[in-house]
C-alpha cells in the first residue's frame, strides 16, 4: 500500500470526508469487475446463534452466489446444511454473489461447528488437504532465512494451520528469493488453484512471506526431482483446463 492515496480526515467535524469518498471512487473506478459465475465459496469469519433461528456465518462471498433453499456443504467435515435465509448488509436477500458480504442462517449444523476457519461451498467443489504444492516468495524484511523443515503457521482464506515446508529446490530461502514447495499440515485446509496464502513464523508474530497455491491437493515430491519440478513449473502456468485435468488425475506426478 506504499503508493496509496493518503486522506486527512477529522470524522468528528465531518472534515476530508468528500474527499474519502472521491479517493475511494477512483480507486474504485479502476477495477475490473470480475465473473460472478462459478462454483459457490465463502470461508467462514463468523458464527453466532439467532433466537429463534438457529446458527448465523458471516463472510465474504469469495466466489459463484447462493441462494435461499440451498444445499451446501462444510468444509473440512464434508457436512451438508441447507440454506435457510440470507441477509447482505443488514436485508434480507433472496441470493447472495461473488464480492458480497452475507449472513447466512444454516439448517442441519450445530452452532458448535461452525468456527472461523471453515468454509462452506457448492457439494463437491472443494476437498480438503494435508498436502499442498505451492510457490513461496520469501518477505523482503525477512530477518531469518526460510529452511527446509521450518515449522510455519499457514493462513489461507480465513483459516489457520499448522505445519512444515518442504523446499523442492532449494535448502533455504533468503529474503526477498523465491521456490517451488510442499507444505505438510497438520490440519486440513481447502485450497484452489492460485489462491494466495500468507505463511508466518510457528509463533505467529511474524511473516516470513506468501505465495500462490500451484497444487490444492497433492502426495509427497520427491526433493530436487528434476521431472516433477518441470511438471509443476508447467502446471503453475497451464490453462484452468490442464489444472482440473491434472486435479482429478489424468496427469499424475509419478516420483
Amino acid at each position: 500500500m506504499e503508493n496509496a492515496p493518503i486522506v486527512q480526515t477529522v470524522a468528528s467535524k465531518g472534515m476530508g470526508i468528500d474527499a474519502l469518498k472521491n479517493a475511494l471512487k477512483q480507486q474504485c473506478d479502476k477495477i475490473t469487475a470480475k465473473s460472478g459465475t462459478g462454483q459457490f465459496r465463502m470461508p467462514i469469519d463468523r458464527s453466532f446463534v439467532v433466537q429463534g433461528h438457529g446458527a448465523v456465518v458471516t463472510g465474504t462471498v469469495y466466489s459463484g452466489e447462493v441462494s435461499e433453499g440451498d444445499e451446501i456443504e462444510l468444509l473440512p467435515e464434508r457436512k451438508f446444511a441447507r440454506v435457510r435465509s440470507i441477509q447482505s448488509h443488514a436485508k434480507n436477500v433472496k441470493r447472495a454473489f461473488h464480492g458480497q458480504r452475507c449472513a447466512i442462517n444454516l439448517a442441519g449444523v450445530e452452532h458448535g461447528e461452525l468456527i472461523r476457519g471453515k468454509e462452506l461451498a457448492t457439494k463437491d467443489f472443494l476437498v480438503p488437504s494435508k498436502v499442498i504444492t505451492v510457490r513461496i516468495h520469501a518477505s523482503s524484511e525477512l530477518k531469518k532465512q526460510i529452511k527446509h523443515r521450518l515449522q510455519v503457521r499457514l493462513h489461507v482464506g480465513t483459516s489457520e494451520a499448522m505445519g512444515s515446508i518442504s523446499l523442492l529446490e532449494k535448502d533455504f530461502l533468503s529474503k526477498s528469493d523465491s521456490g517451488l514447495a510442499q507444505l505438510f499440515l497438520e490440519t486440513p485446509v481447502c485450497v484452489t488453484f492460485d489462491q494466495p496464502f500468507v505463511i508466518r513464523n510457528s509463533q505467529g508474530t511474524l511473516t516470513i512471506g506468501g505465495g500462490h497455491i500451484i497444487q490444492p491437493i497433492a502426495t509427497k515430491i520427491r526433493r530436487r526431482h528434476s521431472h516433477s519440478i518441470e511438471m509443476l513449473k508447467v502446471l503453475r502456468k497451464a490453462a484452468p483446463r490442464k489444472k482440473s485435468r491434472q486435479l482429478v488425475g489424468s496427469w499424475v506426478f509419478r516420483v
